[in-house]
């Protein structure tokens, strides 16, 4: 397999809704690797509530890829639950799949409630 290439300079938040559902998306990292099955894009960081140590609802962290078109071509989400959650969780998701012969221009990662 070779070494993953770092994409976290094309990660892009979207801090609108996280200031709507009253969290903090941090140290993010994005890598893509390829391997004889194809290339898959690592995407990994923390999320915070921005006051206190709860959340106010369940929600998903999301991850979108796009090519040079702006088109998708790769998606994931990653569930956080307000009941189990305590100060701050790390999320991890792996995107299997994506076009070898696409240039990913963007990674997108957002909040969104349940």
């Amino acid at each position: 397999m070779e070494k993953g290439r770092n994409l976290s300079d094309r990660v892009e938040q979207v801090v609108p809704l996280e200031e709507r559902l009253g969290v903090s998306l941090s140290a993010i990292g994005a890598y893509v690797r390829t391997d004889a099955d194809g290339r898959a894009i690592s995407v990994a960081g923390e999320i915070r509530p921005q006051r206190g140590t709860r959340l106010e609802q369940d929600l998903e962290v999301v991850v979108t890829v796009y090519d040079e078109k702006r088109r998708v071509i790769g998606t994931g989400s990653h569930k956080v639950y307000r009941k189990t959650f305590w100060t701050f969780e790390t999320f991890g998701l792996d995107l299997f799949g994506i076009p070898r012969d696409t240039e990913v221009a963007r990674i997108r990662v957002f909040p969104k409630g349940t």
